[in-house]
């Protein structure tokens, strides 16, 4: 057996049959052959070597450049809309720091929030900056505030009167009522004593022109 008849089965199995081609003859055509590929990498080649290296872009077009950043401390985020009341909204809240800012104090309003998952009824807090004119609020005061036009930058309340006062205003009020009434009381006492020393004076007078007459 010759080496050639041992290579005849496996070039009937590299050349298949023309009628097992299922190909069409415009695709067949449009399949580039292992010939045309070196040709078409060579031409690759060149068009990317044609290309100009840099490009040059307008004056106004400006690459790998960052905007300029911005001085100062970053801006504030925006206040909660939920809280952005409306002007003449009154609401009710107990004082817990008063005479740390010139005619302000911070208020403390309680309200309810219900969480619809569980149904529970929570307690919240809300502080709020409060405008005082005199500076006559102490803490433990329970006030009623108004919303109005904004004041500084934080403060947008106002004071409206006072509900009930605390322990600490109480104890000073009696205490200056009963400095009051000792005043009055030592007045009163002064004020009789002169009118009693009044007519003894008199008549000392009266004596003394009568004897030396």
């Amino acid at each position: 057996m010759s080496f050639r008849s041992l290579l005849a089965p496996l070039r009937a199995f590299a050349r298949p049959a023309a009628a097992s081609c299922t190909c069409t003859p415009l695709l067949a055509s449009t399949l580039p052959s292992l010939r045309t590929l070196p040709s078409l990498r060579f031409a690759s080649t060149q068009v990317e070597q044609s290309l100009p290296s840099q490009v040059e872009l307008p004056e106004s077009v400006q690459v790998g450049t960052r905007p300029p950043r911005r001085k100062g401390p970053p801006p504030k985020p925006a206040p909660n809309s939920k809280w952005t009341l409306p002007r003449g909204v009154e609401l009710e809240g107990t004082v817990i720091r008063s005479g740390k800012m010139a005619k302000t104090c911070t208020v403390s309003v309680e309200r309810k929030v219900t969480d619809h998952k569980t149904l529970k009824v929570f307690t919240r807090h809300s502080k709020f900056l409060v405008h005082d004119p005199n500076t006559e609020l102490v803490d433990g005061d329970v006030v009623l505030i108004r919303s109005c036009r904004k004041v500084s930058a934080r403060k947008n309340f106002e004071f409206v009167s006072l509900i009930k006062g605390s322990d600490a205003r109480q104890s000073v009020l009696t205490s200056e009522s009963a400095d009051v009434a000792e005043l009055a009381q030592e007045k009163a006492e002064k004020l009789a004593a002169e009118l009693e020393q009044k007519p003894a004076a008199k008549k000392e007078s009266v004596e003394t022109e009568a004897k030396s007459a």
